[in-house]
């Protein structure tokens, strides 16, 4: 069995409603736990959770590494007619899914 870890962006700050961006990682159950025990120890303690465009460069190439437990990763974009958020993400939900 698999598990999908799954993240949303909305580029430019939400101020674009023609573009948004979800991703999921899919890692073996048997992988799970000790995942999650790296990306905790990866998230520094001024952080609640691991957010890209509050790193490092060092941090990031760090959290790319943590990829390497992915067993598969899948990215979808809605790129179309400006949309309220509720839509883009329905739109990318029905596409990862």
């Amino acid at each position: 069995m698999r598990t999908a870890y799954v993240d949303e962006s909305e580029p430019g700050g939400g101020l674009d409603h023609t573009v948004y961006v979800m991703a999921a990682v899919l890692i073996d159950a048997a992988d799970a736990s000790e995942a999650r025990g790296a990306v905790r120890s990866a998230t520094p303690k001024r952080m609640r959770k691991l957010h890209w465009y509050e790193a490092l460069g060092g941090q990031r190439l760090t959290w790319l590494g943590l990829l390497t437990r992915a067993v598969s990763i899948v990215v979808v974009r809605y790129d179309g007619q400006p949309a309220r958020t509720e839509r883009r993400r329905r739109r990318c939900i029905e596409r990862l899914v």
